[in-house]
């Protein structure tokens, strides 16, 4: 729901500088409402987005990268 994901960005986005941060949002067909809305809580706390289109059945992996 909006309400929960509206929460969770929250905590997130108090994490993060708009200044050294760049939010990058991957969005599938079904999430482009809440994409939007999410979008504008971080453009309206001042980060820059971006974003990406995904398929709806697309699995998506995130991995931490290594230390340099």
């Amino acid at each position: 729901s909006f309400a929960s994901a509206a929460a969770t960005s929250s905590c997130v986005l108090n994490g993060l500088q708009p200044a050294k941060d760049y939010l990058v949002f991957y969005v599938r067909p079904s999430g482009i409402g809440l994409f939007k809305r999410c979008r504008n809580t971080a453009r309206n706390a001042g980060f820059d987005v971006g974003y990406d289109a995904v398929e709806e059945d697309k699995q998506i992996h995130f991995t931490r990268p290594r230390e340099l």
